[in-house]
């Protein structure tokens, strides 16, 4: 009983000595060679018949964690999270920046834009008599190029750092919905690589989101379709129409790094954790001349600025 027990001890052992010297040996070797690494297995067999199945790790690895365990570093490497649109809730667009760097390392600027000089009259978009959807548009629809309180503090204006990003901005996910015959929201900003959601609330009423400049995408959307997805791969401003209804516009500001914010409507913003240093502030609104300011930004304190822009003379 003995000697047989032994035969089978050895058996055993030289079967795992065919298997790390010889990865080619026989089908029946294979089912004594498999080797997990990182949560794959890797399957080797190559006798006639037999298929190599290899699912994310080679023997060399395997081998490599092996060894690793024997030298007291058993201890499994966590693989690295996949990068993919950030999911946390909806981000107040009036504030940006990097939120989770240390307060006492970084600095933060806080603001607000107002209008300087005479608030244009912007009149309703009219939307003709004879166009199919009249009816449910009704005939007109408020103009949001330029959206200003009684204390002359302007709405959707987007304010930006000029900044080399140390690092990659992380994509985020944003929706833009076709609701009475606008666009919703009328503006935003985000970063490279964010998945923008379109979607339909207008029942009965096609409409279409036409991408211009950063992107390029034209899809029709109805109230019963699934919101349509689209990636923003390029930094810069989007602009998106709709062709069945010439009055509607939304504008995407794309930035590469996480250091910008929209303006709410009482015109104020705020941007977190910036890395000490004087940068260039840019402020752009859809009615308005582009505004260039130099700010110093120090460590642990809070830089505040007044941004005043000029609307476009009709």
């Amino acid at each position: 009983m003995k000697k047989l027990i032994t035969g089978l001890v050895l058996v055993g052992a030289v079967s795992t000595l065919l298997c790390v010297q010889i990865p080619y040996g026989p089908c029946w070797l294979s089912k004594q060679c498999n080797y997990k690494e990182k949560g794959a297995v890797s399957q080797i067999a190559a006798a006639p018949g037999c298929q190599r199945e290899q699912a994310g790790a080679s023997l060399a690895w395997a081998l490599a964690d092996d060894q690793t365990k024997k030298d007291g570093g058993g201890k499994k490497e966590e693989s690295p999270a996949k990068e993919g649109p950030e999911k946390k809730g909806k981000p107040n667009p009036a504030a940006g920046g990097d939120r989770k760097a240390d307060p006492q390392a970084t600095g933060k600027i806080t603001g607000e834009v107002v209008l300087k000089g005479k608030l244009p009259k912007l009149e309703p978009l009219k939307i003709k008599a004879d166009h199919r959807d009249r009816a449910f548009c009704g005939a007109e629809v408020p103009n949001e190029r330029l959206i200003v309180n009684d204390k002359k503090q302007v709405a959707n204006a987007v304010v930006s750092l000029n900044i080399k990003p140390a690092a990659k901005a992380k994509p985020r996910e944003l929706e833009l919905t076709n609701d009475k015959c606008r666009f919703v929201p009328h503006v935003q900003a985000t970063t490279v690589g964010s998945i923008i959601k379109i979607s339909n609330k207008d029942e009965g009423v096609l409409h279409s989101a036409h991408a211009y400049l950063g992107a390029e995408f034209n899809i029709a959307i109805s109230s019963s379709s699934k919101p349509v997805e689209k990636k923003l791969n390029r930094a810069g401003r989007v602009v998106i129409k709709c062709d069945t209804h010439e009055w509607m516009q939304a504008d995407i500001q794309v930035f590469p790094h996480d250091f910008f914010a929209v303006t709410g409507v009482d015109g104020k913003f705020s941007l977190e954790g910036i890395p000490p240093g004087e940068y260039e502030l840019m402020a752009w609104q859809e009615a308005c001349e582009e505004v260039k300011q130099k700010i110093k930004v120090e460590a642990g304190k809070t830089a505040e600025i007044k941004v005043e822009v000029t609307a476009f003379e009709d």
